[in-house]
């Protein structure tokens, strides 16, 4: 295993791919976070346009020009 780790070929694409992975897992748990907010939110009888102001709370405008 050290052996593996001192190559430098390895290293050059273990980086890549624990960050590409790290990425959508972190994505990932982004997404089932807002999804039970979303689910929670329903279940108290909040209206859409209710759970939208929430789930847009703090979420900078897209400022495209």
């Amino acid at each position: 295993m050290t052996d593996m780790l001192s190559d430098p070929a390895t290293v050059v694409f273990a980086v890549p791919i624990v960050a590409i992975v790290a990425y959508f897992w972190h994505e990932t748990l982004k997404a089932r976070s807002t999804n039970e907010l979303k689910q929670s939110m329903v279940e108290r009888g909040m209206s859409a346009q209710e759970i939208e102001q929430v789930i847009n709370a703090g979420v900078k405008p897209n400022k495209k020009k």
